[in-house]
């Protein structure tokens, strides 16, 4: 191209800029910006971020198994049920040694306490309240749990594991 077409070239797009102008500037003054546009836009910018944390979070989130969840939820029950059913063990074995075994209560105690560090006389069952209670940060406020006695539960741990009489 030559020196001459690129100075027309120049001066038709000069033009074609000068007239684009000129239709904005008629096209924002046929329809002006109010304050129910910058609110519309800025409600606007507000729904995409938002949309892009959500998808960002779902993304996050894809591969989370609902079963796991539940599952996770369920195992401080399952931990009291475990440790409960273990006192429930710690109960036969000293009834055993007591009435198949003919040692004294006290003996058993001691015997526990020695070997299990569990001392029998004050021992409670756990309870999911009191466990949750236990869980909380110091400071905040605390359920009160209510807690079974341990004298009730040691005599209903007083079965006969043989199933006979005495």
């Amino acid at each position: 191209m030559t020196n001459d077409a690129l100075n027309k070239d120049v001066t038709t797009l000069t033009a074609q800029v000068a007239d684009l102008q000129a239709k904005v500037t008629a096209a924002r003054a046929a329809c002006p910006e109010g304050a129910e546009h910058a609110e519309a836009s800025a409600a606007h910018t507000a729904a995409k971020l938002r949309h892009q944390a959500l998808t960002e979070e779902l993304t996050a989130r894809a591969g989370s198994d609902p079963a796991v969840a539940k599952a996770v939820q369920e195992l401080p029950s399952i931990g009291v049920l475990a440790a409960n059913r273990w006192l429930d063990n710690i109960y036969m074995v000293s009834d055993f040694m007591t009435r198949k075994g003919g040692a004294q209560k006290d003996q058993v105690n001691a015997f526990v306490k020695a070997n299990c560090g569990i001392n029998l006389s004050s021992v409670d069952y756990v309870t999911l309240d009191a466990l949750k209670s236990s869980l909380q940060p110091k400071g905040s406020k605390k359920a009160k749990a209510p807690t079974q006695g341990a004298a009730k539960k040691r005599k209903a741990a007083d079965v006969d594991v043989d199933g006979d009489e005495d």
